[in-house]
């Protein structure tokens, strides 16, 4: 997934961004409890909050709050460069037990 536009919207507890796809959906990515969230819009112009959890994963326990970008971004970089759309990727939910 390539996005553009990025903006750290808050750094712990949760460490979010907000940014866009190369289409301009709106894209959503929040860490707290140790569980990493990435949503997207279906629409151009549409706010990433509103869209689909395209990927979801419990990276650590439940008081972590903070990861770093660089983290994040190599997380990004495997998900399929397709139109990011829900329909595209299974509704997971990974937990590392």
């Amino acid at each position: 997934m390539k996005i553009k536009n990025l903006v750290q919207t808050c750094e712990a507890c949760p460490s979010q961004w907000e940014a866009e796809t190369l289409d301009g959906r709106g894209v959503y990515i929040r860490f707290r409890w140790g569980f990493l969230s990435i949503s997207v819009s279906d629409n151009p112009g549409e706010h990433g909050l509103d869209g689909k959890e395209i990927y979801g994963e419990q990276l650590s326990d439940n008081l972590d709050g903070v990861i770093s970008w660089s983290k994040v971004s190599r997380i990004i970089e495997k998900l399929p460069n397709k139109r990011m759309q829900a329909d595209n990727y299974p509704s997971t939910r990974l937990v590392n037990r």
